[in-house]
């Protein structure tokens, strides 16, 4: 299962991790690398068998280099209660109830949509999640694939089904996609603007020289119109 904070398994999370390390007292292993195949379930995804997983062999003499965690939450960092409910009171107070951009016509503003306690309860659970393997003490580099316009978020969405109706036979509506991602809306709308501002900026100096970020803006044709370097 995936979608926001606490939908994940935490326990694999833990164990992959865990399977990474290897010391003297530890002997070689073969590590399996979990997949996940959006095609499952008429696009809405699924982990695929364990059986079927990537292997690879970890030993002392033969140790992993480079790590690449991928996930769209990654970089995203709890909020205090107090600037959630100000997003929220804000959100109420100038956002139309659909949410829908007057321009897309794709929902970017939700955050009005639900109630506080929901975004108290995802928050809770990003904070165990940064706690426990991707807050910035956890990360070197963050390489950010951003957008210019959130709204994108729904129209790459609708390609990647597109593709996926045409290989696989599989895959959402339009009109499923845009129920599915409104779903995540609000956690960028919470948390964008930190990872933006740079996730490394409140570690101290000695920390962030180990550690770097880059920012990469992409437009709605994936055209990259900036790099940001923090």
């Amino acid at each position: 299962m995936r979608g926001q904070p606490g939908t994940h398994d935490t326990a694999l999370v833990r164990e992959f991790f865990d399977s990474l390390t290897v010391t003297t007292e530890t002997s070689p292993r073969v590590v399996c690398i979990p997949e996940f195949d959006k095609s499952r379930f008429h696009g809405e995804g699924d982990r695929v068998p364990r059986d079927e997983w990537r292997r690879v062999p970890v030993s002392l003499d033969s140790p992993v280099d480079v790590l690449v965690l991928e996930g769209w939450c990654v970089g995203f960092q709890p909020l205090s209660e107090q600037a959630i409910e100000a997003k929220w009171t804000a959100a109420k107070a100038q956002s139309p109830e659909s949410g829908a951009d007057s321009e897309s016509g794709f929902p970017t503003q939700t955050l009005q949509n639900h109630e506080l306690s929901s975004y108290y309860t995802i928050n809770a659970s990003l904070r165990n999640y940064c706690d426990m393997f991707m807050g910035p003490q956890h990360l070197d580099f963050l390489v950010h694939l951003d957008t210019d316009d959130l709204a994108n978020v729904y129209r790459w969405r609708m390609q990647q089904e597109h593709a996926l109706r045409r290989v696989k036979n599989q895959g959402m509506t339009d009109e499923e996609v845009v129920a599915f991602v409104k779903g995540y809306m609000p956690a960028y709308e919470l948390y964008l603007d930190q990872v933006r501002e740079g996730i490394f900026r409140g570690l101290s100096e000695e920390e962030r020289a180990r550690k770097g970020q880059a920012r990469v803006v992409l437009g709605q044709d994936r055209t990259v119109l900036d790099i940001v370097g923090y």
